[in-house]
């Protein structure tokens, strides 16, 4: 069966790479994956809004203007002034800095993200910290006059386009979300997830999983734990908590979010994963671990099996890396797992799986 192909530059931009497959079938094929990768005969499956549903996009300039890299060739750009798969308002914003970002700046002024949450946009400028021109397009990027909330500027370095050097335009460098009830701010230039409704269904999900047992004595072990969303979602449902985040930016507002949802029992610590041993744990740990996707490296892996912690509930991006992961922890079987299609018309989805000391 055939998609709905809503986009004209499909097969031309390196963004999406399904829109000619019908949706069930993208999540069938993903949900395949996900019952290969973790070996179980069923795995829960969270579709979503096949368009219309990313709140952040990372856009490059080229020499044709602001756009994604084309497909088969990443260094060449593909102009896009209206992209389908992004949230309807952020589509304004995006529109708005087509118009404004002269290819004359290339270089000096690397690309834009745009991000949105609750009705506020915001427009983040990348600047190349590189450039002779540095001061010529950071000059520039002051006249934008867009209708976006917030609209900064970022010196970045690197292949990144986030930074903790930036500095305000108009607005500030937060962002808010509600996730079950809960408030939570992020910083602009910091993580958070890109598909809001799916984001909220996986906690959900996981909240369910923590109170089909009995926890009320146990210790919450949140890895990778960014703003605290996990930790504060579930920190009713535990003794302690003990987030560790090594992004300083996601760290502060991780304390700002535990003090707003007055979550008494939560301890942050600004550390990498494989650090963990440095922390006073108790054994019998229940662990969320929500790695980027490059997944934990082999020293967060051997520090967590050290910890002994009787249920983890893994959160991956990545199913390859998932499938080698789930071998590296031979102590434990997989209980459950499920599919949330954060990713739409891409290949890429997030999964979460139950693993359980034998």
């Amino acid at each position: 069966m055939r998609g709905m192909v809503l986009c004209p530059l499909f097969g031309a931009c390196g963004g999406c790479t399904l829109q000619h497959l019908d949706y069930n079938i993208q999540v069938e094929s993903k949900r395949k994956a996900l019952v290969d990768a973790v070996g179980l005969a069923e795995v829960a499956v969270y579709p979503s809004k096949e368009f219309s549903y990313r709140n952040r996009m990372e856009f490059l300039l080229g020499s044709n203007g602001l756009g994604l890299r084309k497909r088969g060739k990443p260094g060449e750009i593909v102009a896009v002034q209206n992209c389908p798969i992004v949230e309807d308002n952020l589509n304004q914003s995006l529109s708005e800095v087509f118009e404004f970002c002269s290819p004359e700046l290339k270089g000096a002024l690397r690309g834009v993200v745009i991000r949105g949450s609750g009705g506020a946009t915001s427009v983040s400028f990348v600047l190349n910290k590189a450039s002779s021109r540095l001061r010529e397009a950071a000059e520039a990027i002051r006249g934008f006059k867009g209708t976006s909330t917030n609209i900064l500027g970022t010196y970045a370095s690197g292949e990144s386009n986030y930074s903790e050097e930036y500095f305000i335009i108009r607005g500030t460098d937060m962002l808010k979300s509600v996730v079950l009830g809960k408030e939570f701010i992020y910083h602009v230039q910091g993580f958070f997830q890109n598909n809001t409704a799916m984001a909220e269904a996986m906690q959900g999900y996981c909240k369910k999983l923590i109170t089909a047992n009995n926890t009320r004595g146990s210790h919450l072990l949140d890895l990778y734990s960014g703003v605290g969303v996990f930790g504060v979602t579930n920190s009713e449902f535990f003794n302690k908590v003990t987030m560790v985040e090594s992004a300083g930016l996601s760290v502060g507002c991780a304390r700002l979010n535990i003090k707003a949802n007055v979550s008494n029992n939560i301890s942050v610590f600004k550390l990498d994963s494989s650090q963990i041993g440095r922390l006073k744990l108790p054994e019998g740990l229940w662990v969320i671990t929500d790695p980027p996707r490059t997944s934990m490296d082999m020293k967060t892996i051997n520090q967590l099996k050290r910890l002994k912690p009787n249920h983890i509930i893994y959160v991956s991006c990545n199913l390859e890396q998932l499938r080698k992961d789930i071998k590296k922890f031979k102590e434990f079987s997989v209980k459950s797992a499920a599919l949330f299609d954060f990713f739409p018309q891409t290949p890429h989805c997030e999964s979460v799986v139950e693993l359980l000391r034998r």
